[in-house]
């Protein structure tokens, strides 16, 4: 025969099954061990026992039931001075618990501790008889304020944004800045005037030697002040130069670099050929400079706040002479030259429309471009004129008498009627 016995509800959990009678029977069902079942799942589940006289059978429905979800328990937080508690806000036969021990039923459940200081609960609600997973809830008890950090000094450059900040210890603190003593609202530079953060948005040379701390106030205990930080606005450095006396013969007097609106030297340096007497003064040396056009930077470090500063400008070492004839009709003469200086394979030359014009009637010379403007003249006689570039002949050019030697290093052209009667006394070719 068999018979059904009224249902109970459990928590999982293995469950040793005592209902069967006679002794001497089994048990049978989904997640039955002899007489130990264990429920795979929440659920409704069926046992029967087998056995006692007549082989008769009895079963009982166990409805196994899910542990609840934890409770809602916000973290609190009170001044040493009050009443603190903790409360769940949801669940139901809420159980408090502190180091693993029971400490209270109560919801909400008043601690009676007032010392400062992070305290840890975890707190359980139970339906059905099953009790759910804790929740951990986190009681704060503050003392008065306290600065854990102070505001610092802030040294800006024109232009740039200003921030001040500051950290304290203590329960819901408000903030108020302060310029030299005074509150200050949001608006204009000002923001986060009421948060920890105050920024000042391109303060200005206005505000510089201002100072600026926090007053903070609290519920828990008497407000505080914080120090005050000194504001300090530079203004950017200046490195702006030139060289007025550019373009600079090889052989003058070393120039330095002339400032202009504030200006100050850094650290000068130039595309290379340009060499300095000092690279701090900017003073350059043309008797060791390549001839040639160069741009001079002039480099100021960080200072004040600021980033780095640099100005540039051009200088030329000239490596294209002039012929002025100012001591008589000689090429070798350098008093006939625009520097004092007889060119030589890298400097061009240009001969213009002068009283005195050049002979190279002994030895020899050499230039790289050469150039006779119109009226003007150049006469080789019993010499050698070697030339590394072109040639342009607006005037006269005489080598009836003398040797031309071209020697470039690119092909080069002499061109119809560019000597006089197209007639060179000797011409030699040395061009690759």
């Amino acid at each position: 025969s068999s018979s059904n016995l009224p249902s109970e509800s459990f928590c999982s959990g293995a469950i040793t099954l005592t209902f069967g009678f006679p002794a001497g029977g089994t048990y049978s069902g989904t997640g039955v061990s002899g007489n130990i079942f264990t429920p795979p799942s929440p659920g409704t589940f069926t046992i029967t026992y087998t056995g006692g006289c007549g082989g008769s059978s009895v079963s009982k429905n166990f409805v196994i039931t899910a542990p609840p979800s934890a409770p809602t328990a916000p973290d609190k937080s009170f001044c040493s001075d009050q009443i603190s508690y903790v409360e769940a806000t949801s669940g139901t036969n809420i159980k408090w618990y502190s180091g693993g021990l029971l400490v209270s039923t109560a919801n909400p459940y008043s601690t009676g501790i007032s010392t400062p200081g992070t305290y840890t609960y975890t707190v359980t609600q139970t339906i059905n008889g099953c009790e759910s997973t804790p929740a951990t809830v986190t009681l704060t008890i503050y003392n008065s304020l306290s600065f854990a950090a102070q505001p610092q000094p802030a040294t800006i450059c024109n232009g740039d944004n200003a921030t001040f900040s500051v950290t304290v210890a203590g329960y819901n603190p408000s903030y108020q800045w302060q310029e030299n003593g005074v509150n200050i609202s949001n608006g204009g530079i000002y923001s986060g005037v009421n948060s920890a953060t105050l920024t000042l948005t391109n303060p200005g040379l206005a505000k510089n030697g201002k100072t600026y701390g926090c007053l903070i106030t609290s519920t828990c205990g008497s407000s505080v002040s914080s120090s005050s930080a000194l504001l300090t606005v530079t203004q950017p450095q200046v490195a702006t130069f030139s060289y007025p006396g550019t373009p600079y013969c090889p052989g003058a007097a070393d120039p330095s670099p002339v400032f202009s609106g504030g200006g100050i030297a850094g650290t000068f340096s130039s595309t290379a050929g340009l060499v300095f007497v000092s690279a701090s003064t900017g003073q350059v040396d043309l008797s060791a400079s390549t001839p040639g056009d160069y741009v001079v930077t002039n480099t100021l470090a960080p200072s004040g706040g600021c980033g780095p500063v640099t100005a540039t400008s051009p200088i030329t070492v000239i490596k294209d002479y002039i012929w002025t004839g100012a001591s008589g009709t000689n090429w070798n003469d350098p008093g006939n030259w625009s520097c004092g200086i007889v060119p030589v394979s890298v400097n061009s030359v240009t001969i213009p429309n002068v009283a005195n014009q050049p002979v190279l009637g002994s030895g020899s010379a050499t230039v790289n471009n050469l150039t006779v403007n119109l009226g003007a003249s150049l006469t080789v006689t019993t010499s050698t004129l070697v030339i590394a570039g072109t040639i342009i002949n607006n005037g006269t050019l005489t080598a009836s008498s003398g040797k031309i030697e071209m020697n470039g290093s690119s092909p080069q052209t002499i061109g119809a009627g560019t000597f006089t009667g197209n007639t060179i006394q000797d011409l030699t070719i040395n061009n690759p």
